[in-house]
């Protein structure tokens, strides 16, 4: 077991949720990982298998109001602007835990993140996804991404645009896929173009946008009824377009779904989708 003394002046360096390699008296080379986690600092040696760990001390009530405050003010701050907010972390090994695991779970790479152009936003302890159009930054949201229904803070934070017209579009394809949210959209792209209406309300200016495209549209929303009432709603509207229309049916949601079964869902309830060659 490692003297927490011997890495805790290097430990103490790290911001939240940051690792780092350095070197460790068994031998040369940076061998040592430390991890500054939320429950304290973490030591362990890749050569010689030893490790340590440092817990951080509990917080005081006012530190932890402290806390939410700071974010809370770093919330507005960032809301207030369709630009980026800085700082913008986009090495997903230096960010904490669980936002890793929230874009990992969905399937993403580390070249899918960089591609995406996520990143991690330290003031807000959150992930912020872009929204593009042409090759400019339209959108963004913030994801809580240890939000819970008891969580005193919002899911999502975003600044305030015209969202007539919103839609998060990704990939191409000879059917357009709708979904509630990005990451589902940007999962969905590998088999065909794909649009997050971010939400189940389809605005009027994205049903506009769909029958000028003039392919068909398939409804692929997370499996549970909340938005049934909107996909009816949305089927009547693209009928008086003149859009063929389908909606999908997946066991889970869509941006949980493999290659196979993202393809096997939408031709199961759009035959004429024909992607099997895509």
């Amino acid at each position: 077991m490692l003297d927490p003394q011997s890495f805790r002046r290097q430990a103490e360096q790290l911001g939240p949720g940051q690792r780092a390699r350095v070197e460790h008296d068994c031998g040369p080379g940076r061998v040592l990982l430390l991890s500054n986690k939320e429950e304290g600092y973490s030591a362990w040696c890749f050569r010689c298998g030893e490790q340590g760990f440092i817990p951080h001390p509990a917080p005081s009530l006012s530190e932890r109001l402290a806390v939410l405050e700071r974010a809370r003010n770093a919330e507005v701050r960032a809301s207030s602007s369709v630009a980026l907010p800085d700082p913008r972390s986009y090495d997903p090994q230096t960010w904490p835990s669980a936002a890793r695991v929230w874009l990992y779970k969905a399937g993403l790479s580390n070249d899918d993140i960089e591609r995406l152009g996520a990143y991690y936003h330290p003031p807000t302890g959150r992930v912020i996804l872009p929204v593009h159009r042409d090759g400019a930054v339209i959108y963004w949201q913030g994801r809580d991404v240890t939000w819970t229904r008891k969580s005193r803070s919002a899911k999502y934070i975003n600044p305030p645009v015209d969202k007539t017209s919103l839609c998060a579009k990704y990939g191409s394809g000879p059917v357009i896929v709708l979904t509630e949210d990005i990451l589902s959209a940007f999962r969905v792209s590998r088999v065909t173009e794909a649009w997050s209406i971010m939400g189940t309300a389809l605005a009027a200016g994205v049903l506009l946008d769909l029958a000028q495209q003039g392919r068909p549209v398939v409804f692929m929303f997370d499996p549970d009824a909340g938005g049934d009432k909107a996909i009816r709603e949305a089927h009547r509207a693209l009928d008086l377009l003149g859009v063929r229309h389908a909606t999908a049916r997946p066991h889970r949601d869509p941006k949980y779904l493999t290659k196979q079964e993202t393809l096997a869902c939408i031709e199961s309830s759009a035959p004429w989708a024909s992607l099997s060659g895509s």
